[in-house]
C-alpha cells in the first residue's frame, strides 16, 4: 500500500532538515513511495514551501527571543525609579561609600570615600525633582479683578 500525499510530504520535510537533498531523497524513497518522478517533483515542490514557512517561523521566534533577551538586559542594566531613589536616599543620608583615585607621591590609590555636603545637597534636590516638589503650585488668587488681569493676561468676568 502507498503512502499518502501527506505522509509523503511530511517525510520530505524532515529529510530537507536533516540536510538531505533532492536527488538523495528520491534515492532513498523512491522505491518505499512508488510515485511517478512528476509526483515526486510536485511533493518536494510542496514539502519546499512547507520548510521555508518552518524555516521562517523558526527564524521569527529565534528574533522575538533575541529582543527580549536585550529588552530584559537594558531593564536589568537600567534602575527603575524605587531603586533610583533608594539610591539618592543612601547618598543623601551618607549611608553609602565611592570608590575615588588620588593621586599620591607613591601613585594613584582607590579610596572609599563618603559623600561630601555637595554630593548630599544634589542627591535631596534630585529627589524633590523626582518627588515634584519645585512643581509650581496653583493658587487661586481672590480679590480684585483688575489683580488677575495684570497676573494672568486674562480677562475676568
Amino acid at each position: 500500500m502507498k503512502p499518502d500525499r501527506e505522509k509523503i510530504i511530511l517525510d520530505i520535510v524532515s529529510e530537507m532538515d536533516l540536510g538531505v537533498s533532492y536527488t538523495q531523497a528520491k534515492a532513498i524513497n523512491g522505491e518505499k513511495w512508488q510515485v511517478p518522478q512528476r509526483t515526486f517533483d510536485t511533493y518536494w515542490a510542496e514539502a519546499s514551501e512547507r520548510y521555508k514557512d518552518i524555516l521562517e517561523i523558526e527564524r521569527n521566534a529565534r528574533n522575538e527571543v533575541r529582543i527580549q533577551m536585550a529588552k530584559d538586559s537594558l531593564k536589568k542594566a537600567i534602575l527603575n525609579r524605587h531603586e533610583r531613589m533608594e539610591l539618592l536616599t543612601q547618598i543623601a543620608k551618607g549611608d553609602i561609600s565611592f570608590e575615588k583615585e588620588v593621586a599620591t607621591k607613591f601613585g594613584p590609590i582607590t579610596i572609599l570615600q563618603k559623600p561630601e555636603f555637595v554630593d548630599r545637597r544634589a542627591a535631596v534636590a534630585e529627589l524633590n525633582k523626582m518627588d515634584g516638589e519645585y512643581a509650581p503650585v496653583k493658587k487661586e488668587l481672590k480679590g480684585e479683578i483688575e489683580i488677575v488681569k495684570q497676573i494672568t493676561g486674562i480677562i475676568v468676568e
